[in-house]
C-alpha cells in the first residue's frame, strides 16, 4: 500500500508541474518522443568458465526492458524546455535492484547493504534550449558524450551549458561541464573551505560539412579537483583530450574514421604529499567502411584502443573510456562490447579476469577488427552476418608498478576471443521492428586471468528484441 501512495504521489507531482505548461503554451506545442525496448535473451555460460569444473558457472535467461519518455515544451519560437525520464529499467521480475546510480544518495534498503530499490520513474535530463541571435544555447542536465562516430559516445547525462554557432558549412560547439561538486561531499555534508575542489571540463569544437561529407576536431580540457582537499587525497588531475573525425560517402561507399588522444596528468599530488605524480596518455583509432551492393551490403571496422602500461607506477595509460563513461552507444557485437547483453547478463559474471569489466562496453586495452556481410531483400527486413576478433594491447598484472614475480603475476595471455553474430530484423511498423539474434563467442586464454590452470569455456548467446520508437 505505501508503495501504491508513493506511485500516486508521483504522477500527482508530474500533473501539477505539466498541467500550467500545457495550459500556458498549449497541448500542440509538447512534443513526446521516446523508446519502449524489451530484449530476451538466453546465454549458455555468461561466467565463460568451464561449466563441469566451476559450481558458480551455467546458463542464464531473462527479459530485460527500459521504457525512455522525451518530452519537449515549446515554450515560445526558439525557447524549449526539454526533459527525459527513464521508466521501469528492470529484469522482468526483478523485486531487488542491485547497482550504481548518477546520485549516491538514494535510500539503501536494507541499511548499509549496499541494495537500491528501483525507482519506477528517474529523470535523467532537464534543460532550456534557446536560441538567439548570437546562436543557441542548451543549458541544464544534458549530454555531453556525442561526437563524430558511435565509438566513444554514451548516453550519460552531465549538468552544463552548451554553445552552438553555425554559419554557412561551419559549426562551432563550446561547452562547460560539471562533473562534480567538490563542496557537497558524502551525506550531502557541505564543506566551507573556500577550495576549489569540483570536476569540470571545457570543450571547444569545430564541424565542416561539405557535400558528401564532414569532419570536426574537439578539444576538452578536464580539470579534475574534487580530490584535491587534503583530508580527501590532496591530488588533482588535469586531462587534454583531442578528437578529430570525419565520415564521407563516394558513391556506394561510406567510410567514417575517428582518433581519440588523451594526455595530462592523471593524478598530481600536492603538499604535503611526496608522491610522485602519474602521467596520462592514452591513443584510440577507429575506422570503418561499409560498401552499399544494393540489396547486398558488406564491410569492415578496425579499432584499437591503448592499454595501460602496468609495469609502471607513474604511468596511466589507459581506461579513460571507462572513466568518461564512453562507449556504450557503440555496440558491434551481440554479446562482447554490448551495453544491452552486459546490462542483463554481464560478460564476467563471478570469471577469472578481475579486469575484464573493462570490455564491457568500453572498449579499453584493445584490438578489435570486425567483418560482416548483410542483405535486405525487402525494405522491412535486414539479416546480417559478423565475424569479430580482439585481443589485449597489454596483459595485466595484479599488482600495477610491480615487476612480474611469483607473487605479482601477470595475465597468461592476451588472447580475448572470437565471436559470430547473427542478426535478423524486421519492422512490423515504421517505428516497430523485431529482432531474432544468435551469437557464439570463443573465449580466449585472456579471461583464465593469472593462473593458466583456470578452465574456461565458450559462451553462445539466443535473443530477441521488440523495438517501439515514437
Amino acid at each position: 500500500m505505501r508503495k501504491f501512495w508513493i506511485v500516486m504521489l508521483t504522477v500527482g507531482l508530474m500533473m501539477a508541474f505539466t498541467m500550467p505548461a500545457f495550459g500556458a503554451v498549449g497541448g500542440a506545442d509538447v512534443k513526446f518522443s521516446g523508446s519502449y525496448l524489451i530484449n530476451g535473451l538466453y546465454a549458455s555460460n555468461p561466467s565463460l568458465k568451464k561449466t563441469d569444473t566451476n559450481t558458480n558457472a551455467g546458463s542464464y535467461a531473462v527479459y530485460d526492458q527500459r521504457l525512455r519518455m522525451q518530452a519537449d515544451f515549446k515554450v515560445a519560437e526558439g525557447l524549449t524546455l526539454v526533459t527525459r525520464f527513464d521508466a521501469l529499467e528492470k529484469k522482468w521480475g526483478d523485486t531487488t535492484w542491485y547497482g550504481t546510480y548518477d546520485s549516491n544518495t538514494r535510500l539503501q534498503i536494507p541499511a548499509n547493504t549496499g541494495a537500491y530499490t528501483q525507482e519506477n520513474i528517474e529523470f535523467e535530463r532537464a534543460y532550456i534550449d534557446f536560441k538567439t541571435g548570437i546562436g543557441q544555447f542548451m543549458v541544464g542536465y544534458q549530454n555531453f558524450t556525442s561526437w563524430g562516430t558511435a565509438v566513444a559516445d554514451g548516453n550519460n547525462t552531465k549538468p552544463g551549458i552548451k554553445y552552438i554557432f553555425a554559419s554557412g558549412p561551419m559549426t562551432v560547439v563550446a561547452a562547460l561541464e560539471r562533473n562534480k561538486e567538490g563542496q557537497v561531499r558524502g551525506n550531502r555534508v557541505v564543506t566551507f573551505d573556500g577550495i576549489d575542489s569540483d570536476d569540470d571540463a571545457y570543450d571547444l569544437g569545430f564541424i565542416y560539412k561539405w557535400s558528401g561529407g564532414e569532419a570536426g576536431l574537439l578539444y576538452q580540457y578536464a580539470d579534475l579537483k574534487y580530490t584535491r582537499p587534503a583530508a580527501y587525497g590532496s591530488a588533482t588531475a588535469t586531462l587534454h583530450v583531442l578528437d578529430p573525425y570525419v565520415k564521407m560517402t563516394f558513391g556506394p561507399v561510406y567510410v567514417e574514421s575517428e582518433i581519440v588522444w588523451i594526455t595530462g596528468k592523471a593524478t598530481k599530488y600536492e603538499a604535503p604529499v611526496t608522491t610522485a605524480d602519474v602521467d596520462a596518455s592514452e591513443l584510440g583509432f577507429y575506422i570503418k567502411a561499409n560498401v552499399d551492393l544494393k540489396p547486398a551490403y558488406v564491410g569492415a571496422m578496425f579499432l584499437y584502443v591503448q592499454g595501460d602500461d602496468y609495469g609502471s607506477a607513474t604511468k596511466k595509460n589507459g581506461g579513460w573510456l571507462a572513466a568518461l563513461n564512453a562507449g556504450s552507444v557503440f555496440e558491434p557485437c551481440l554479446i562482447f562490447g554490448s551495453y544491452w547483453y552486459n546490462h542483463a547478463a554481464g560478460i564476467t559474471a563471478g570469471g577469472y579476469a578481475a579486469t575484464a569489466d573493462q570490455y564491457k562496453y568500453f572498449f579499453d586495452n584493445i584490438w578489435f577488427a570486425q567483418g560482416y556481410v548483410g542483405a535486405k531483400p525487402i525494405p522491412k527486413l535486414d539479416v546480417q552476418l559478423n565475424y569479430s576478433w580482439m585481443k589485449a594491447d597489454q596483459k595485466p598484472r595484479a599488482t600495477k608498478g610491480v615487476a612480474v614475480s611469483t607473487t605479482n603475476k601477470e595475465y597468461v595471455s592476451d588472447a580475448i576471443g572470437q565471436e559470430v553474430d547473427l542478426k535478423v530484423t524486421y519492422k512490423i511498423f515504421d517505428n516497430l521492428s523485431y529482432m531474432v539474434g544468435g551469437a557464439y563467442f570463443f573465449t580466449g586464454d585472456y579471461f583464465k586471468g593469472t593462473n593458466a590452470d583456470n578452465k574456461i569455456d565458450d559462451n553462445y548467446l539466443i535473443m530477441h528484441q521488440l523495438n517501439l520508437t515514437f
